[in-house]
């Protein structure tokens, strides 16, 4: 069965005070459980490991980026309007099968364990986000799209995050998010679109896809 594993850390962490550090993990467990509870991906699990580090294995490997995403756009939208840093993650998103499954995730092991774990390997220092595949054609596909939208998800400023978190995980009416943010209607249509939101939701739904597709080969 094939199945997706995302590698992640934050940021940098060791800039951040222990309590800042804190509310980071909180943000990010409570919406790994927003996830799951709102349907998003409804099998998955997640470990943390060395601090700053995690893993997540996921049975369905479509909902993969939604949920990568999803991540990234939620430590943006909560961070304090005083930090001294914009939060976010790298994430490597590794899709294929786990043949080994340990109580602990850190200790299991397979094909998507191990494409995500090349894959952060690699990441370079302005890159958050790679996705490695079992499929070499797919694989070049997502090199070029996903470095385009790794670049726009990247220059988010929390504004939009606060607009797009919503639309993403729930799917949301732009005017509910707008009576939520105490905003216009014309006001989150325009922070949507300048943050390029319908491109990447176009990137997402291929991505799910071609994901399908090769999964029923």
């Amino acid at each position: 069965m094939i199945q997706s594993v995302i590698t992640g850390d934050i940021v940098g962490s060791s800039k951040l005070d222990m309590e800042e550090r804190k509310k980071v993990l909180s943000v990010l467990n409570d919406t790994l459980l927003r996830i799951k509870e709102i349907g998003v991906c409804n099998e998955l699990s997640f470990e943390m490991f060395r601090g700053d580090s995690f893993q997540i294995v996921l049975n369905n490997p479509a909902c993969s980026l939604s949920v990568a995403i999803i991540i990234r756009v939620a430590l943006r939208a909560n961070a304090p309007k005083n930090s001294k840093l914009k939060w976010d993650t790298r994430l490597s998103i590794g899709v294929g099968t786990i043949n080994f499954a340990s109580d602990k995730i850190t200790t299991s092991d397979g094909e998507a364990f191990r494409n995500s774990g090349r894959g952060f390997d690699k990441l370079k220092k302005n890159e958050r986000l790679v996705i490695n595949t079992p499929w070499c054609d797919f694989n070049k596909e997502l090199e070029v799209s996903t470095g385009f939208a790794d670049t726009i998800i990247t220059k988010w400023t929390q504004k939009q995050a606060e607009a797009i978190l919503p639309e993403l995980i729930a799917n949301s009416p732009q005017k509910d998010i707008a009576q939520q943010l105490n905003k216009t209607v014309q006001n989150i249509n325009l922070a949507l679109n300048t943050a390029k939101l319908p491109l990447i939701k176009k990137y997402i739904n291929r991505f799910q896809t071609k994901i399908e597709e090769y999964g029923n080969l």
